[in-house]
């Protein structure tokens, strides 16, 4: 159920950066800065939430997969969307 969760938001996210910078027609700094790296930062659900000291080891592998799916899935759907335009 995580792991579709964080698929699901990281394509979400994708699509949504996408369909903004499509949208709004920024230029290259502002596409690449705001754009992109905004779009990573939100991507990661769990982002700067948690410390990785308060989480237990049996909780780790979770953590570490909601902290990295999203982001492969946004990162992914952004070089898709960008390759179709």
């Amino acid at each position: 159920m995580s792991f579709a969760g964080t698929v699901v938001w990281g394509l979400g996210v994708g699509v949504g950066m996408s369909s903004l910078i499509g949208w709004l027609h920024p230029g290259a700094v502002l596409k690449w800065i705001l754009g992109f790296a905004l779009g990573a930062y939100v991507a990661i659900p769990n982002y700067g939430l948690f410390a990785e000291s308060t989480i237990p080891d049996s909780d780790l592998p979770r953590h570490s997969m909601i902290s990295h799916w999203p982001l492969v899935t946004y990162i992914v759907t952004e070089f898709a969307t960008q390759s179709m335009r």
